[in-house]
């Protein structure tokens, strides 16, 4: 039976056109002829606004968001950045030279190089946060308390990365006067590390503003749609999410540069090898390879043809087609260009230093020491790719001291000259022993647990102004003294190697079997007995295991930076690709195809430098795997390495792959819009 529903008086008109937004009673003709058209785009779980055409003065002046249109995944993400933000400032601020993030103290090995990387880590980090914020600040800071929460605390955590970055100047500044009069040259290298940190902080500012003026008020409501559709990240037209994944990738760069200072003249193993020795004109080679600015000659013209050929590509006139305003387009493309010109200059870095070391290596294996690395207990291809740094070079300096004493309490007569030069060493040694003791000492004695919690508030934010000369002098002569002691170390090498080079071509034929294992236990058995009862024997396997020694630790450390290159190039890579498959840039395939060609230039290398290397017969001496064969390491490795970037880029090219591989992350996804 039909039953007829008569409207009552309270209830609302049915239209079928209203005004956007709820416009007020009167403000919109449902009869006019002109109507609002708008423009949507398709993303992931329906349509989303861009803006209204015809602009008219019927929407509202000031739209705002509402908190259930800010995604959990734009809160969670930002809340995640802002205490990121906080723990980096707080970092900077309190660490050491010595302890776990050392890497991050201004007071360390190549201060200028160190403040320029930090500043652009701190100006990517607080850049982002300023994205990030940008669409609370403008549209809802009317929403519920949580929403104006995070853009506050977004503001503070930008707030305590530029003091951070003020601290870090005024440290740059000491040690630049401390250093004046020791290092007059040294002083243009801070005034250019200065610039080029305004210049990255300056950059930050500038695309944050331009940032913003994406959300100005329009009638069109431009603006207020841009900022709906950039706080639902997993819409698949937010323009936040392709920024956030490149300057992540900015940062990350900063950040492996910062490590790759772990290989400083200062700090790191030396060799000053005689002019008949190994690494005697590729040593220095090598560590500029590492420690320079800029790319050799040969390497930079190929860096230029490379990346002129790929911008010709991409035509950075006009790259994309878009339908937002062209101002989103050119800080994309800004940002995409840099990333891409930081990927190439890593991988031909990577090159050139391979390139270097392979001359060293060769040098070894011409040379009678090279079968000294069978000799070394403990190896594999897990420490001798661990990056190089502090704690792993303290290791090796250990047991080289410890060899270096066997030395010296042999039984048969050592060369005056090195006697005197381990004495020295091991003086050094004991010298840098007692600083830190008494610097542990003095901070043991400083320490503020007995004071009340302001008191300790008010000593931690004012020492670092009113101890720093102090602090600054002390630590730069701890570090000189490391310095001194490597140079120590490579004196005692030199006179090891000068010693033993005529003993060599005397016990040929002991040492051929003393390096020959034999075929069961019977022959090692015999070998150590014999080395027992021969004095002679015995100070000559210790001096070739410090001499081993030493190259390794110099080969590690350049092997520990071509590792972070590598794993730095498969995430920057997938970071970009990322950026151009979570948003519809279009023409969509000459971008992923001309970025697919650079993919392709840069794993070409590092597949050629990892081949390389496992075949390396020096290298596999100190791993103990079989020269010339590549074995199931260098396919793990290759694995590990290339699957993220490789299955990002099928995904890419083949849609039904990208579909297969969503569809394990699609709950999530859908958990976070």
């Amino acid at each position: 039976m039909l039953q007829a529903v008569v409207p009552s008086d309270n209830a609302p008109t049915l239209r079928e056109v209203d005004g956007p937004f709820g416009a007020a009673p009167g403000a919109f003709d449902p009869r006019s002829s002109v109507l609002p058209v708008w423009i949507t785009v398709v993303g992931t779980g329906g349509y989303w606004p861009v803006q209204i055409v015809p602009a008219t003065n019927d929407t509202p002046s000031n739209p705002q968001m509402n908190s259930q249109d800010f995604s959990p995944a734009w809160r969670a993400i930002a809340l995640f950045l802002a205490g990121f933000a906080f723990l980096q400032s707080w970092i900077l601020w309190a660490v050491k030279p010595v302890g776990r993030f050392h890497d991050f103290a201004l007071i360390n090995a190549a201060p200028a190089q160190r403040f320029f990387f930090l500043n652009l880590a701190s100006a990517s980090l607080a850049c982002t946060l300023a994205i990030f914020m940008a669409p609370a600040w403008k549209f809802g800071m009317h929403a519920d308390h949580s929403v104006p929460g995070i853009a506050v605390v977004m503001l503070l955590a930008i707030v305590a990365l530029a003091v951070c970055s003020f601290y870090l100047w005024k440290l740059l500044e000491q040690i630049r006067l401390a250093e004046l009069e020791t290092r007059p040259k040294a002083n243009s290298s801070y005034r250019w590390s200065m610039c080029f940190s305004m210049m990255a902080w300056l950059g930050a500012v500038l695309c944050a503003v331009y940032w913003w003026g994406q959300y100005d008020e329009d009638p069109s409501l431009y603006g207020f749609f841009f900022g709906y559709r950039s706080v639902n990240l997993a819409s698949g037209v937010s323009p936040l999410t392709p920024m956030f994944l490149l300057l992540f990738a900015v940062f990350l760069w900063s950040i492996f540069e910062i490590w790759r200072l772990r290989f400083n003249d200062e700090v790191r193993p030396r060799l000053n090898s005689k002019n008949f020795f190994p690494g005697a004109t590729t040593e220095t080679e090598i560590a500029s390879s590492i420690n320079a600015y800029f790319l050799r000659p040969n390497y930079l013209v190929t860096f230029f043809l490379a990346y002129g050929a790929w911008l010709f590509f991409l035509q950075p006139v006009h790259p994309f087609q878009l339908f937002e305003k062209p101002t989103f387009g050119w800080i994309y493309e800004v940002l995409f260009c840099l990333v891409v010109a930081l990927m190439l200059t890593n991988g031909l870095r990577m090159a050139q230093t391979w390139a270097q070391l392979s001359n060293l290596l060769r040098e070894l294996e011409r040379s009678p020491i090279r079968d000294s690395f069978s000799r070394l207990k403990g190896g594999s291809w897990s420490p001798i790719w661990q990056a190089g740094g502090q704690q792993a070079e303290w290791t090796n300096m250990v047991r080289s001291f410890e060899v270096m004493q066997q030395i010296k309490n042999c039984d048969e007569e050592l060369d005056p000259g090195l006697v005197r030069d381990i004495d020295a060493a091991l003086g050094k040694r004991d010298e840098i022993r007692n600083i830190v003791r008494s610097k542990s000492q003095e901070i043991s004695a400083s320490s503020p647990a007995r004071k009340k919690p302001f008191a300790r508030l008010w000593d931690f934010l004012s020492t670092p102004f009113r101890k720093i000369s102090r602090e600054v002098t002390g630590l730069r002569i701890l570090e000189k003294r490391l310095t001194e002691l490597q140079g120590f170390l490579a004196i005692v090498l030199n006179d090891i190697m000068v010693d033993f080079q005529g003993a060599w071509e005397k016990r040929q034929s002991d040492l051929d079997v003393s390096r020959d294992p034999g075929k069961d236990g019977k022959a090692g058995a015999a070998e150590t007995q014999k080395e027992t009862s021969d004095p002679e024997l015995q100070k000559l396997h210790r001096m070739e295991e410090y001499v081993a020694l030493r190259y390794v630790a110099f080969i590690r450390g350049v092997l520990g930076n071509v590792r972070l290159w590598l794993i730095l190039q498969a995430a920057v890579f997938s970071l970009v690709l990322l950026s151009l498959n979570v948003y519809s840039f279009e023409p969509h395939r000459s971008l992923v195809w001309s970025f697919t060609a650079i993919f392709a230039v840069i794993g070409a290398v590092a597949i050629q430098v990892l081949m390389q290397a496992h075949r390396d017969p020096v290298i596999s001496r100190i791993t103990g795997t079989q020269p010339n064969e590549l074995g199931w390491q260098f396919f793990v490795r290759i694995a590990t390495l290339g699957a993220v970037p490789l299955l990002t880029l099928l995904a890419t090219h083949f849609p039904s792959i990208g579909r297969y591989l969503l569809s394990f992350f699609q709950p999530g996804l859908e958990a976070i819009k």
